[in-house]
């Protein structure tokens, strides 16, 4: 990851415009920037590497920042961003989202796609700089996150936010330490936006849709013991609160469906005849544990299951 020293600007020995944007572009991402017309320009920036991130403290005098399609495609970049702000206010834009941070805020917004940043007043943040990999595999959701705001009034926006303004401080550093430290920020940080996340509930058509290919999920899986709830709401991105809400819906819990589809399924399979035996249909049905299975089996059928068992 490239180091840029810190680069100081003021009134007293101003940069152009074109300059700052030079700057910006070897530091973050390449963007374009513009200007209100007729007011001063001053910008500061102090960047560090830190670990497997970036982090920098940044301000200017009001400013709009802008990666279209253009700079996609001519400079593309697997690089996500989170903005906390400290003074001022930010404007972050992209996808269909759009979000007002104000100071202790923060959100994410991902170099792959196009994104807006606008500051409309003198403002200073911090930036953290990663790699996308690094943050998808913590938050499968991210791109569905980007231009959400986590509000440092919240708990974990708060221990977010009070993290990186920590690791800001320190000096730069690529020891194992400090590895560790910056991978444990992006887990905080992570857990923070998948907090928001959970709180945000979609539309019913799209629950709907969500419900439905979280059910087909579950369907697929129903042999495999290991597949639990944690699995499902790491394949589709989302928290246990926010799966626990969509199967309340359906008067039930995740968890308790799973169960009922796989007692159902292996009925199905004695009845059918497709299980030559009870163990069969248990095993086949993600059951490890015969005696738990033979009791749960009783309970939801009032059978046991060895009396539907075909005989071959």
């Amino acid at each position: 990851m490239t180091t840029i020293a810190d680069i100081p600007i003021h009134p007293s020995s101003p940069l152009s415009l074109a300059e700052w944007a030079d700057v910006v572009c070897r530091t973050y991402v390449s963007v374009s920037c513009e200007l209100r017309e007729g007011q001063p320009f001053e910008a500061w920036l102090k960047a560090r590497t830190f670990g497997i991130t970036m982090l920098s403290d940044v301000g200017s005098t009001p400013i709009h920042y802008c990666r279209g399609t253009n700079e996609v495609r001519t400079a593309p970049s697997d690089d996500v961003q989170v903005l906390l702000v400290r003074d001022g206010h930010a404007i972050v834009s992209q996808g269909n989202r759009r979000c007002r941070l104000d100071a202790g805020d923060m959100a994410l917004y991902d170099a792959t796609q196009p994104f807006d940043l606008e500051f409309p007043e003198r403002y200073s943040a911090i930036t953290l700089k990663a790699s996308r990999n690094q943050l998808i595999e913590r938050l499968p959701a991210a791109t569905d996150m980007t231009a959400t705001a986590v509000r440092g009034s919240t708990r974990l926006g708060s221990l977010a936010a009070s993290m990186i303004r920590e690791c800001a401080l320190l000096p730069e550093q690529d020891t194992p330490h400090a590895m560790r430290v910056s991978a444990s920020l992006l887990d905080v940080i992570a857990v923070a936006f998948e907090s928001a996340l959970s709180t945000v509930a979609p539309p019913p058509s799209r629950r709907h849709e969500l419900l439905r290919h979280v059910q087909q999920t579950m369907r697929e899986h129903l042999a495999d013991p290991d597949f639990d709830i944690e699995e499902v709401c790491r394949r589709h991105g989302i928290a246990p609160r926010t799966l626990n809400r969509l199967f309340a819906e359906e008067s039930t819990t995740a968890m308790r469906w799973l169960w009922q589809q796989r007692l159902e399924a292996s009925r199905r399979a004695l009845v059918e005849g497709r299980a030559r035996n009870v163990t069969e249909a248990a095993y086949g049905a993600g059951f490890s544990d015969l005696s738990h299975f033979s009791r749960c089996f009783r309970q939801a059928f009032g059978v046991l299951p060895s009396t539907l068992q075909r005989h071959h």
